[in-house]
């Protein structure tokens, strides 16, 4: 009987113990965020975060403090992926032209830009009011004659896509923190969101191509599919995220083996594909 009791009471407990352990975990964050805000480099009013990197002034205009690329770069005081960055510099020459597919606040762009001293960024980023951002961190960063943005989705063929879900990132049972770089897209005729080839778009315009880095949330199989002439043509570097084993096995591999690549360098979600001499 007791015993009974016992069980009977645990199991009540359990969503107060959850609420709990949710209120601990918000809390958590809500300090992290106060913490983040404190740094001298950010403006409240313009929501500019500004900080040295390597001698330089670099302004990065954000859309929320809370949202997970902000943030990091907030709490961090410099570039969003700093370490991937850094462990992929050499592979951008300098004077050289990068395609930033999924470039989201211009992050990656400004790096490739001002760091690297890329001569040309190509950068696409399809959600308005980011994209809005992106024109505005490469006029903060005085690029413009480096950065080129594009509002539109990379695919395999033109058509439209439509919002499918956000990536948010789990704080607690009801508190979620927002991620704008996490926007997955799904093809729909009726969608707002314009998609365009890389072949058409740019093999007419394009001399060189040294670097591409591909962040495009599920799309990246289509992205290769669409850029099949550009990369066969200029044989550049391709940095490609992907999160699921399933899909870099099974499509993503073999589409870059087909093309003459392979895997050189893993970064955590992050593959890196030269090349096969």
């Amino acid at each position: 009987m007791l015993q009974k009791i016992v069980t009977s009471l645990a199991r009540s407990l359990r969503p107060l113990k959850k609420a709990l352990e949710d209120r601990i975990e918000e809390s958590k964050f809500e300090q992290k965020v106060k913490q983040a805000l404190k740094n001298p480099g950010f403006d409240h009013q313009s929501q500019i975060v500004r900080f040295k990197y390597e001698g330089k002034d670099i302004l990065i205009k954000v859309p929320d403090p809370r949202d997970f690329i902000s943030f990091t770069i907030l709490s961090r005081n410099t570039f969003f992926d700093i370490h991937d960055l850094e462990a992929l510099r050499d592979k951008i020459p300098a004077g050289g032209v990068v395609i930033d597919a999924g470039s989201n606040i211009g992050n990656h762009a400004v790096y490739y830009a001002r760091i690297c001293g890329a001569s040309r960024v190509y950068s696409f980023e399809p959600q308005e009011k980011i994209y809005a951002l992106l024109q505005e961190n490469v006029t903060l960063n005085n690029a413009q004659d480096v950065i080129v943005p594009y509002k539109y989705a990379l695919g395999d063929q033109p058509s439209r896509a439509s919002a499918d879900f956000q990536d948010d990132i789990v704080i607690s049972g009801k508190k979620k923190q927002v991620n704008y770089g996490g926007l997955f897209l799904k093809e729909d005729s009726s969608g707002s969101f314009e998609v365009v080839t890389l072949d058409a778009l740019l093999l007419p315009q394009l001399e060189r191509l040294d670097f591409i880095k591909m962040d495009v949330q599920g799309f990246e199989p289509k992205v290769i599919k669409g850029a099949r002439q550009v990369i066969t043509r200029f044989r550049p570097v391709i940095q490609i995220e992907c999160m699921e084993k399933k899909m870099l096995n099974e499509e993503i591999i073999p589409l870059m083996t087909e093309l003459g690549y392979r895997i050189t360098r893993v970064l955590e979600i992050d593959y890196l594909f030269e090349p096969v001499a």
